[in-house]
């Protein structure tokens, strides 16, 4: 018998190139008691229709599948959110659809958790880019806020999907349309719990970066889009009486901003965001002479931004000339 229900919750939206591999790999777990929520996020192409023919594969499976489909498209993390408003289980899986996990993840976190009593159980992660596959070993504390603070500081990866989390601690989290840095907004809602946390050293989840590089890989400066989600965090920290505690590591990932700003030209804008990190940006690693001028623009008033200015300009005549 398997007595504990666990509710593997997967988004839909534009994976009919993938759903396939990551259905079977949820079907075919080795642990019975599973609950599957697959959230259809208005997802324009087939994927739901490939979906509905692999569940008649498995028939044993199919009582325990749900499929929601959302009256309009809402985006990554509220489809999660819907999902888990959905679930029965004692314990939640996110999955994405363009991922899949091996066969024993589900089982084998499961029996970590019930073994010793643990909120949350954490996995390695397989990643599979174009041109190679890796493993992410977590650096793991047993210590909630200081795998926060480490996510704040860019030590390790705040995903949603590498890990077991007892539903009760999920209930009531918020969600807005997705930007950079929501997966840190979910973290910083989980880890300021009191949790009892678990860690298996095996890539149980396997991660496809393949269908996620291009955003990364065209150059924009994309930290700016997760401005929404670190004001989310902050007012969360300060609600939760916690801003002076993580304010230090926060300023990490503010200072990941605050670059794009300066990268965009937008220096009065990375002058006044968060302003108190600004002198932090000594301590950041960016090659010379970056780090001067940077530093310089953070912290000089209207001569930083001349200065800045100045010297964009003075690499953009530079490289013009070079064209001819």
């Amino acid at each position: 018998m398997n007595p504990f229900k666990v509710t593997i919750c997967i988004p839909v939206y534009g994976v009919e190139r993938y759903i396939e591999r990551c259905a079977r790999s949820l079907f075919e777990q080795t642990y019975e008691n599973i609950e599957y929520i697959f959230i259809d996020d208005c997802t324009p192409d087939n994927s739901i229709g490939i979906l509905k023919k692999i569940i008649d594969d498995y028939p044993h499976r199919k009582e325990s599948v749900q499929i929601i489909r959302h009256e309009y498209n809402k985006g990554l993390a509220i489809a999660r959110t819907t999902a888990v408003a959905n679930a029965t289980g004692e314990f939640v899986i996110h999955v994405d659809s363009d991922d899949w996990i091996e066969l024993t993840m589900v089982e084998k976190m499961l029996l970590m958790a019930i073994d010793n009593d643990f909120d949350v159980v954490w996995c390695d992660t397989m990643i599979h880019t174009q041109e190679q596959q890796s493993i992410y070993h977590l650096k793991f504390d047993n210590n909630p806020k200081e795998m926060l603070k480490a996510i704040y500081q860019g030590k390790i990866f705040g995903w949603f999907w590498n890990k077991l989390i007892r539903r009760s601690f999920l209930e009531d989290f918020i969600a807005y349309k997705e930007s950079m840095f929501e997966d840190v907004f979910f973290s910083t809602q989980l880890l300021l719990k009191p949790l009892r946390m678990g860690y298996i050293s095996e890539p149980l989840y396997n991660y496809n970066c393949k269908n996620r590089e291009s955003l990364t890989a065209s150059g924009k400066n994309v930290w700016i889009t997760g401005i929404p989600n670190i004001q989310h965090c902050y007012e969360y920290l300060v609600y939760n009486h916690s801003w002076d505690e993580f304010k230090a590591a926060f300023s990490k990932l503010i200072l990941k901003v605050k670059i794009d700003l300066l990268k965009s030209h937008r220096y009065r804008d990375a002058q006044s965001f968060y302003p108190f990190a600004n002198s932090n940006i000594k301590n950041y690693p960016i090659n010379f002479p970056y780090s001067i001028v940077y530093w310089l623009g953070l912290n000089l008033g209207l001569f930083g931004r001349i200065i800045m200015r100045m010297y964009f300009w003075g690499k953009r005549l530079k490289f013009l000339h070079h064209q001819r």
